[in-house]
């Protein structure tokens, strides 16, 4: 056959949905964009620590290099880790991370959840400050 000579079946090149052929996709895509002065204030607030609250010293570094970090406009992967599940968490979404590896910061980027080293089962979770309330 050639092209010219080839009956098309209109099944195949209709489609029962209506406007499914149009340049708009069928389901709207949400803007995912979050503001730089946003990304800041996350940054810094998933790094800060109640007043008298003792952080391991190793840790103290990986915060104080954070700060430093987002001074120069840049990130490492803990970090940007952070301001993602901040950016979540202030558009009012739950956040899950589940594992030991979350608390233990066993992957010496993510803690998440910091203990005290001076007072026993005291512990601070910054994600649980993002929002000023």
């Amino acid at each position: 056959y050639t092209s010219s000579a080839y009956a098309k079946d209109k099944n195949w090149l209709d489609s029962p949905w209506k406007n499914f052929f149009t340049s708009k996709g069928p389901f709207p895509y949400p803007e995912t964009g979050v503001p730089e002065e946003t990304i800041k204030t996350i940054g810094v607030k998933a790094h800060e620590l109640p007043e008298g609250f003792t952080l391991h010293r190793g840790l103290q570094r990986v915060f104080e290099n954070r700060a430093k970090m987002l001074n120069a406009r840049e990130v490492d992967w803990g970090l940007a880790e952070s301001m993602a599940i901040g950016s979540v968490l202030l558009d009012g979404n739950h956040v899950r991370l589940s594992g030991q590896d979350v608390e233990r910061g066993t992957f010496s980027h993510r803690h998440h959840v910091l203990h005290d080293q001076e007072k026993d089962l005291v512990f601070h979770v910054p994600m649980n400050y993002l929002h000023p309330t």
